[in-house]
């Protein structure tokens, strides 16, 4: 587990993060919320080729009837907004309307624990898009309450029964502790990678 509020190994600085790509016309599948405010943080991977960039995802969806709020590029950790936060992406099945979903491109639920920490700009975008979202700080993995609130995967979304399809992403080595405490620091308004 990360220790509170100091330096997390692996972490890069915060100025060292490549800079978030605002959300353009990228005609993706979206949904007005309806009034309804995000609390959900939901983690999805792309199950596609290793070092497809954001925008190769976001291009071979446009026009679809899928689409992800954040892509993410798990090896260098740029992030793309595909759909803005406010309104409702259409990545998980029964909470789209409360959910920011946000993919992993180029990822599987197959990585190793070791293999997820060698991508750790991308877990910082990750949890630095959690905390600024406004959702709940809570790792909702392995709660099967469908009113929970907080920062999970498709595989949460999937076990409180909505229909998913039996998604299981984003793996069960998915490093959530890391995640968690990514976040929490973020929150606070601290730089995980700051050297201590």
């Amino acid at each position: 587990a990360a220790p509170p509020g100091g330096a997390i190994p692996g972490a890069v600085p915060l100025d060292q993060l490549p800079p978030i790509v605002p959300a353009r016309d990228s005609g993706l599948a979206s949904n007005d919320r309806g009034g309804t405010v995000p609390n959900l943080f939901l983690a999805h991977t792309q199950e596609g080729r290793e070092g497809t960039t954001p925008e190769e995802l976001i291009s071979s969806m446009a026009g679809g009837q899928f689409s992800y709020n954040n892509y993410i590029d798990s090896n260098t950790g740029r992030v793309v907004v595909g759909v803005p936060r406010d309104r409702a992406s259409v990545g998980t099945g029964g909470v789209n309307e409360r959910a920011i979903n946000t993919v992993f491109t180029g990822s599987t639920v197959d990585w190793t624990r070791e293999e997820w920490l060698q991508r750790m700009p991308a877990l910082q975008q990750f949890a630095r898009l959690a905390a600024e979202s406004g959702v709940p700080l809570v790792n909702i993995e392995g709660n099967t309450d469908p009113n929970a609130a907080g920062i999970g995967g498709h595989d949460w979304a999937t076990a409180a029964g909505f229909p998913t399809d039996g998604h299981s992403d984003p793996g069960p080595n998915f490093p959530w502790d890391v995640v968690m405490g990514l976040a929490q620091q973020y929150r606070a308004g601290q730089d995980p990678g700051a050297a201590a």
